[in-house]
């Protein structure tokens, strides 16, 4: 990958975008941990993000949601809220 290409990348709005958001949650997440106990708010946190990826990948990359994405999602759902009572 030569520097021309790498500027490119760098000036897409895209990844300040991304960038911004991901800052932002970082924040939240220390938020968070102030708040709470590590040991329950980090496997939430977890278990968002994947949840959140299956949705983007759904709904703007219209991905197929199989029967082990929705069998996985809801294992997900159960296990985040038992560990979090």
């Amino acid at each position: 990958m030569n520097i021309e290409s790498m500027v490119k990348i760098i000036a897409t709005p895209y990844i300040w975008f991304g960038a911004m958001l991901y800052g932002g949650s970082f924040f939240v997440y220390l938020f968070a941990l102030s708040k709470g106990e590590i040991g329950r708010l980090s496997p939430i946190a977890q278990a968002l993000t994947i949840l959140g990826l299956v949705f983007v990948s759904v709904v703007f990359f219209h991905e197929n949601m199989t029967l082990s994405k929705v069998i996985g999602t809801v294992f997900l759902m159960v296990g985040a809220i038992i560990i979090f009572r």
